[in-house]
């Protein structure tokens, strides 16, 4: 009995240390909750400044005849004008501009173009059905380790490119009007003294720009 009644007087002397353990806790001084707040930016691109485009987003149509009656040959010899032979990457008249936005970086920037052919088809001997030329793009851009402006080239005798495929990491068009100069200039025919044939020249550059990442 006697030891019975000793565990019993055990049991109740820890449960009462117990109970003063719980009831002795000290309060925090402060709670603190957090509400996080999320957003997300997929990467897209849109056009701020478009030109007239025929086609596509952006762009323009650009009519170089030059003279009465309009023409891009000279009307007392047939050749192409002198001002489109002689025509460099700086002459003004020879560019249009642009402003493209993009949230993403180091964006994907292509650029081809085809000679502006007449649809008459086969030249004759001295004669020409096409006027070759070269394109450019020039990128305004910001961030990264890229010098602004980004060229690109395109040679439509040769189909012969230069400049990145890419704008570079961290690399992103800059938020100015114009971001984006397309330029067309060093016209030429296959042969020097080709006279161009009567008919209509089209030639079309395109220049494709992704979203990024």
């Amino acid at each position: 009995m006697r030891k019975t009644l000793l565990l019993a007087a055990s049991a109740a002397m820890v449960a009462g240390f117990a109970t003063t353990a719980a009831a002795s806790t000290v309060p925090d001084t402060q709670e603190t909750g957090n509400v996080v707040l999320q957003g997300h930016v997929p990467a897209f691109c849109y056009v701020a400044a478009a030109g007239t485009p025929p086609s596509g987003s952006f762009g323009d149509t650009v009519v170089l005849d030059q003279g009465t009656p309009p023409s891009i040959a000279d009307t007392t010899t047939g050749k192409l004008l002198a001002s489109l032979s002689g025509a460099t990457s700086s002459t003004a008249g020879f560019n249009r501009t642009y402003e493209i936005v993009c949230t993403g970086a180091n964006n994907s920037v292509t650029l081809t173009a085809t000679a502006m052919n007449n649809a008459s088809g086969s030249a004759a001997t001295g004669y020409a059905t096409k006027v070759d030329y070269t394109a450019e793009a020039d990128y305004a851009v910001v961030g990264g380790a890229a010098v602004s402006p980004i060229t690109q080239t395109y040679v439509t005798a040769t189909s012969a490119s230069t400049g990145p495929t890419t704008l570079g990491a961290n690399v992103r068009l800059a938020v100015t009007n114009p971001n984006v100069t397309l330029k067309f200039y060093a016209f030429n025919t296959p042969g020097a003294n080709d006279v161009l044939e009567a008919g209509t020249y089209t030639g079309t550059i395109t220049v494709t720009i992704t979203a990024g990442a």
